[in-house]
């Protein structure tokens, strides 16, 4: 007789089958399930911070490569203009006339745009000839609020501003007014911009020796209205105004947009400080600097990781 509260054996295993789904049938549990399901989370959680450390270092990879591209083309194109720099016409001491002058922070130029060196000089390279092909040239940088500039001067023989050869103008053919027609402001634009995130120019002028040169007297840091002495193989030789170095050494350092978006008025000040220092001669000693300021204040340790120095000696086709 059979039991009306019995279930038969298949019909129970039917529900269990029915209750459990379909991957009871494959041997899978919930539990296995779940398990199973965080495992995979972690491994894309994984794979998404590999992904984008990856993208972040090719990212920083190719930032830097194109700064280095940049940052050479940009001393290459200085040192072109800079290598045809003209001697003056006049070849006696220029006391009292007015004529082409190579001026390394000159004193008439604000303190502004001595970041840490301002220089000028004049070179055959005018994009209007009309009245000759001897431009005024001039390269240097300016903060504009927290963001760093080079900035390039450029005046045509027929500008207004070009004073090389105006009698009452002598000694002020490069002054502060001039200097800032060449300066991106907000009344004429981008006039002037030359290149955005460099930190600091830097030009040294050197003899045959390649030792930096020393004058007694002039204006600014070099005045080629000023003779100058250097020692070649122990014999001093003396260099009679007007004159030229034998050669310069020009440098900047640049940082990534994205870093120099993070500046403050702390982190400017701090670098114009470096720039600035005795120590400080080029680009090389610069970020040697940075180094230093780094290990001691953590907020300047990104823009280390930025900086690129770039460097170049330009030998001076008029030079003695």
């Amino acid at each position: 007789m059979t039991d009306p509260n019995s279930i038969p054996e298949s019909n129970t295993q039917t529900r269990r089958t029915q209750r459990a789904g379909p991957f009871s049938e494959k041997g899978f549990t919930l539990v296995e399930i779940m398990v199973a399901s965080g495992v995979l989370g972690l491994l894309l959680i994984s794979l998404a911070q590999v992904a984008s450390t990856v993208a972040d270092t090719w990212s920083s990879g190719h930032a830097r490569a194109e700064r280095r591209q940049h940052g050479r083309a940009i001393v290459d194109f200085i040192g072109k203009e800079l290598r045809s720099a003209a001697l003056p016409v006049h070849r006696e001491v220029l006391s009292g006339k007015a004529d082409l002058q190579f001026m390394l922070n000159p004193t008439q130029v604000s303190s502004e745009l001595k970041n840490p060196h301002a220089l000028f000089w004049q070179a055959p390279v005018a994009t209007d000839t009309g009245h000759g092909s001897l431009a005024k040239l001039g390269y240097f940088v300016r903060w504009d609020g927290n963001k760093p500039m080079l900035c390039r001067l450029f005046i045509n023989p027929n500008d207004s501003n070009y004073l090389i050869y105006d009698e009452e103008k002598i000694g002020s053919w490069m002054n502060a007014g001039i200097s800032q027609s060449g300066t991106p402001t907000l009344q004429n634009g981008w006039v002037g911009l030359f290149a955005e995130n460099v930190l600091g120019f830097w030009a040294r002028c050197l003899d045959r020796n390649g030792q930096p040169i020393t004058q007694t007297g002039g204006e600014g840091l070099f005045d080629s209205r000023v003779s100058y002495t250097s020692t070649v193989e122990g014999e001093a030789t003396t260099y009679q105004a007007p004159v030229l170095p034998f050669s310069v050494e020009i440098s900047i350092v640049m940082v990534d947009s994205r870093s120099a978006s993070r500046f403050n008025a702390g982190v400017k000040t701090a670098i114009m400080d470096m720039a600035s220092r005795a120590g400080t001669v080029n680009a090389a000693t610069f970020i040697e600097a940075l180094k230093t300021a780094s290990a001691q204040d953590s907020k300047m340790l990104p823009v280390l990781r930025s900086a690129v120095p770039y460097q170049m000696q330009v030998y001076l086709e008029n030079s003695p």
